[in-house]
């Protein structure tokens, strides 16, 4: 499952990828986390790793993600939870009054019953990724 989210924010480039790309800021902003908790290294930045905990159609699993980049425009997370991957890449643009950030997620189900599922549950992670947007985008307009 692959979503793209491109939308702009009064604070800047630097501010939102620096937000964003430290996931102890996942609690304030989407709502299907239960906890963050930084395992390992600086974030927000390459190395940096936290433990999720998150509820998904009544189930509570967790996550383990790791920042593999980290640079002035662009972010990359990989994570590995029961069951399923994430590819998580954050971009952002500079803009004459704030940034536009582009957020990309591609969530591979590995097991066979996610694969079976597979079409309901893209429409509920599409659902909640469309109202984590929405929050992360108030979250990051209050930066500015």
């Amino acid at each position: 499952m692959q979503y793209r989210k491109t939308f702009k924010v009064k604070c800047s480039a630097k501010t939102a990828l620096a937000y964003i790309a430290d996931f102890r800021s996942l609690i304030d902003w989407e709502p299907s986390v239960l906890s963050v908790v930084q395992t390992h290294g600086q974030a927000p930045g390459v190395g940096a790793e936290y433990r999720i905990v998150m509820r998904f159609m009544g189930r509570e699993s967790s996550m383990q993600y790791r920042c593999t980049d980290y640079a002035g425009d662009h972010a990359i997370l990989i994570g590995q939870g029961d069951g399923f991957s994430a590819y998580d890449r954050i971009n952002v643009r500079v803009l004459p009054h704030g940034c536009e950030v582009t957020y990309f997620t591609d969530i591979t189900l590995t097991t066979v019953l996610g694969r079976v599922l597979h079409p309901l549950i893209a429409v509920v992670f599409g659902f909640n990724v469309r109202k984590a947007v929405g929050h992360l985008k108030q979250r990051l307009d209050a930066l500015a």
